[in-house]
Formats: structure tokens, C-alpha cells, sequence
């Protein structure tokens, strides 16, 4: 599914066994894509999804994404974000999510997030979040690349009592 709008919410849903088929392909589950938008995930399961990025679903271009008591588990992306990819987003929240099982081959086996914007700069908060089992070449539980598109913006990454276990990057990063 493609969700464009200005306000997305999805609450107690399941979104399983999905495939995004295309190589440039986002969001084996869902996609969030519109420039503005508030999305907001509580209480899902996502689990055995497959995009070549975003495995399990994809947000983009998001004023403030706040995702909190999800699992995220089983999902698979060909290069970024296993479990799910967060881009250009100004503010991103993740709270008490499970977020297990998932593989990409670079970057974020659980979560890529790139929360950059280019006028306003980023934050990036995690609180409360069990994130285990994951595997990527970079990245084996989490890939968090909070950059500063250009001198003038800053980027920040707030974590608190997350649970970082038997995640696994095969080049070691």
C-alpha cells in the first residue's frame, strides 16, 4: 500500500508476507511519502515483508514520524533498512518497539534512519526499544545517519534504555 497525505496513522494492524518487487523499490509492506506529513505507527506487527529497500515498510519526506509499541520482525531488504527506512524526516520518535529478525545487505538490518532535512536539520530519539537479532553488512541492529545535508543545518540523536542484543554486521561496523 501507498499512503500519501497529510496526517498518516496506522494502529493495531498486521502487515505480513508482502513484497515490493521493482530494484528501486521502498516498502515491502507499506509506504509513507509525502512532503509535510505526520505519520504515526502504534501498536502493529510487521513481519515477513521484502523491498529492496525499507523491508518492512517505508516513510519519506515526513515532517515528524513517531512510531512507538510495534514489532518489527522477519523483514528483508536487497540494500537499506531490513526492518524499516525513515528519510528526510525532521523529527523521528521510537518508543517501545520490538524490532527482531530482520536482514539487509547494507546499512541498518533494523532501521535505517536519515533524518536529515535540508532547511531545518534532524532529531532522532530512541527510547525504550528492543532491538536484537538483526543482521546487515553495516549497521547489524541499527544504522542511524542523522548528516547535516549542508553546513548550515544540524543533526541530533537522543537514545534511552535501549536494548541493543545479538545483532550482527558482517563487515564489522
Amino acid at each position: 500500500a501507498s499512503i500519501s497525505a497529510s496526517t498518516a496513522t496506522l494502529t493495531s494492524n498486521t502487515i505480513m508476507g508482502n513484497t515490493a518487487n521493482s530494484s528501486f523499490s521502498q516498502g515491502g509492506g507499506f509506504v509513507i511519502t509525502t512532503s509535510w506529513t505526520t505519520a504515526t505507527l502504534t501498536s502493529n506487527t510487521i513481519t515477513g515483508n521484502t523491498a529492496n529497500s525499507g523491508g518492512g515498510f517505508s516513510i519519506d519526506y515526513a515532517v515528524t514520524a513517531t512510531l512507538a509499541n510495534n514489532s518489527i520482525t522477519g523483514n528483508t531488504a536487497g540494500s537499506t533498512g531490513g526492518g524499516a527506512i525513515i528519510d528526510y524526516i525532521v523529527t523521528a520518535t521510537l518508543i517501545n518497539n520490538s524490532i527482531t529478525g530482520n536482514t539487509a545487505n547494507f546499512g541498518g538490518g533494523v532501521v535505517a534512519i536519515d533524518a536529515n532535512h535540508p532547511l531545518y536539520g534532524s532529531t532522532a530519539t530512541l527510547i525504550n526499544n528492543s532491538i536484537t537479532g538483526n543482521t546487515a553488512s553495516m549497521g547489524g541492529g541499527f544504522d542511524l545517519s542523522p548528516w547535516a545535508y549542508d553546513n548550515e543545518t544540524t543533526n541530533t540523536a537522543w537514545l534511552y534504555n535501549n536494548l541493543f542484543w545479538d545483532n550482527f554486521a558482517t563487515d564489522n561496523q
